[in-house]
Formats: C-alpha cells, sequence, structure tokens
C-alpha cells in the first residue's frame, strides 16, 4: 500500500517565521499585500492575517485577514436587523482577503480557509459582533 502523500495543513497567525515571498495567487494586489504588508498591519494591530502551511514548512499556501468593521443598521436584511438592538452602527468582523496559492488550487484549501475564518469568528469572546462583512477581492 502506498503511504499517503496528503499533506498535513495548519493555520495559524502570521509570524515571521512564515515564507511569503513566493506566494502567487494571481492577483498581483494580492500577493504584494500578503508580500509587504499584511506583517505591517498585524505589527499595527490594523487586521489579523492568518496563513495556511503544509506540514513544518514556512512557505505560505493561502492565508485570509480578519479586522473590525462596522456595518450601517438599514443595509442589513429585515431578518437580521429585527434581532438586533437599534444602533445606527452594527458592529461586524471583516473577512477582508483570503487567496490561495496557483501550486495548491484544486485542493480545497480555500474551502478549508474560508471555514476556518468563519469558526474563528464565532469562537471569539473577545470582541462583540452581530455580522461577518466579506469583502472579496
Amino acid at each position: 500500500m502506498a503511504a499517503d502523500k496528503t499533506p498535513t495543513i495548519s493555520i495559524e497567525p502570521l509570524a515571521s517565521r512564515h515564507r511569503r515571498d513566493t506566494f502567487s495567487c494571481g492577483n498581483e494586489a494580492l500577493d504584494r499585500y500578503l508580500r509587504k504588508q499584511a506583517g505591517q498591519d498585524a505589527r499595527k494591530k490594523v487586521t489579523a492575517s492568518f496563513v495556511l502551511i503544509e506540514g513544518d514548512s514556512p512557505i505560505v499556501r493561502g492565508f485570509y485577514t480578519l479586522s473590525a468593521t462596522s456595518v450601517v443598521l438599514e443595509d442589513l436584511p429585515e431578518a437580521v436587523t429585527k434581532k438586533l438592538p437599534r444602533y445606527p452602527l452594527v458592529p461586524a468582523i471583516l473577512l477582508g482577503r483570503l487567496d490561495v496559492d496557483q501550486s495548491r488550487r484544486g485542493l480545497g484549501y480555500g474551502e478549508i480557509l474560508l471555514l476556518n475564518a468563519l469558526e474563528r469568528c464565532l469562537t471569539t469572546k473577545d470582541i462583540g459582533w452581530a455580522v461577518v462583512v466579506v469583502d472579496a477581492k
């Protein structure tokens, strides 16, 4: 029987050990953001970036970002607003960026990253929020 060659993956907060220089998702703006800006944004507490890696390799194969935002109450569907207090702005979590390296397309990494981001939102107890906003870039 052949050994399973499916890599073990993990998703963790972006750190200096992670190699971002070879990441290429096919969208130059997202590539540039991950390579040059994500670390600075994390240090300044503007966003939290999470990266997908395989095994012990520090090479980034995918990533997403989360940050705080707000949504105008009137912009939300009635099914959502009827359960909320009548504040003009509703606290939200922004899933601002998410992509996978082109070399890893078709492996389900995008879905794994999305589910991880949503699970992270659902399990956070440190901040209040009512909705998740996805800003597909």
